[in-house]
């Protein structure tokens, strides 16, 4: 129970770390809008009434939700431990596709090449929670 606080400030570090990756991407290719897609809430509250902060929160919450279910299958069920991951792997691939569709404003639109960055993204995501998990429990 000590270290949920480092597990915390670990998830809420590496969902930032995410849309920063995602925002460096959109500034470096100025076509891509893969930050806003993973921060849009158009389709649960239209966006003149969504401040920035909220868009941000809801991401927040979502990656330390996602974070910390990895880590319960890592302490609770570790024959599941690796099922966790693909299964999150599953629904980033499904999210970029369905993101889009439920999208109210126009502006986001499939293209193959912004999908593929939006899996690198997430791979990298991945990557950082596989790593931070048991790094932080074995202090």
């Amino acid at each position: 129970m000590y270290y949920l606080k480092y597990h915390l400030t670990s998830a809420c570090l590496i969902s930032m770390l995410l849309l920063f990756i995602l925002f460096i991407i959109d500034l470096l290719t100025d076509t891509t809008q893969l930050a806003q897609l993973l921060i849009n809430i158009d389709f649960i509250i239209p966006k003149q009434f969504t401040p920035l902060w909220l868009e941000i929160l809801i991401h927040l919450i979502i990656g330390i939700v996602v974070y910390m279910m990895l880590l319960l299958l890592y302490r609770v069920r570790k024959q599941w431990y690796a099922i966790g991951y693909v299964a999150s792997m599953l629904s980033f691939i499904v999210l970029y596709p369905f993101l889009i569709h439920i999208a109210v404003r126009p502006i986001f639109h499939f293209s193959w090449s912004e999908y593929s960055l939006w899996l690198l993204a997430h791979i990298i995501f991945i990557v950082c929670v596989a790593r931070s998990i048991p790094f932080i429990d074995k202090r």
